[in-house]
Order: C-alpha cells, then structure tokens, then sequence
C-alpha cells in the first residue's frame, strides 16, 4: 500500500511542473552574453571580437507554436581587418516542445538557413534565458531579456 501511495504522490508531483514562460518578445543582451563568453577557457580573441560584434542585436517573438526573429538594419563588422555587413534577416519557424522542466525548454524547429535545429532554452529567472550556439571548438551562450509579454 506504501508502494501505491508513493506512485500516486510522485505522478502527481511530476505533472505539477510547467513549462517557464516563453512566449513574448526577447532581445539579446550582449553585456550578458559577453561577460559569461570571454570566460570561456577555450575561446580565441578572434571568437571573442566577432561576438562583441554581433552579441545585442538579435529580436526574437515566440508566439504559440513559431519563432519570429526579426529584422535588424544590417551592423558593420570588422573580421581579419576586413569591413562587411551582417545580416538579421526576418524568419519565421513553427517549432515543436519537445520536454521542459522547471527552468527548461527543448525546442525542435527547422530554421530556414540552419536547417534542422534542437535547441534548450535555460531560464535564469522569468525575464531571462539563455542558449547554446557552437563556435568551431566552443559552445558559447547568447543570452536574451524578455521585452514584452
């Protein structure tokens, strides 16, 4: 009887827990991004400069069952002494939840550049959560500020 009663309490305990919040408007936060990258053991300068870049720009909407990262104006970026664009065009992806817990999310969705993608998304608190991008030899993490509900 022991036995049954502690299933029943640990179903129950296991369906209690929901999914953080993700739906609304995120902006990436370079100052955050930047202060957990440069720590990274692994990582080069080049790596380090690139993402310093780039890092604050991203526009992310997730709605009920798509991602809109939107457009940003095309930034100048120096690689190797040279100066080019990078692009934020607009994309829209449906995506799938496939697990979550407490504090994160795994989302599978085929991006229209990145092809296939599976991805969690780490929560800090309710208005902060981080990724994981790869870099040729380091996982780095972006992390983004909720703007909007």
């Amino acid at each position: 009887m022991k036995i049954i009663s502690s299933l029943v309490a640990l179903l129950f305990s296991q369906s209690s827990i929901s999914c953080p919040a993700l739906i609304g408007t995120w902006k990436s936060s370079k100052e955050m991004s930047m202060d957990y990258n440069i720590q990274l053991t692994n990582i080069q300068q080049k790596q380090i400069d690139f993402l310093s870049q780039i890092l604050g720009h991203l526009l992310i909407t997730y709605t009920e069952n798509e991602i809109i990262e939107h457009e940003v104006a095309a930034i100048k970026v120096k690689v190797n002494s040279k100066e080019s664009d990078f692009i934020f065009k607009k994309t829209i992806s449906k995506y799938t939840i496939t697990s979550c817990s407490e504090n994160t999310i795994k989302l599978r969705y085929k991006h229209p550049y990145a092809g296939k993608v599976k991805t969690s998304v780490t929560f800090i608190d309710d208005n902060t959560f981080w990724i994981s991008n790869n870099l040729p030899n380091v996982t780095m993490r972006e992390y983004f500020t909720r703007v909007s509900k």
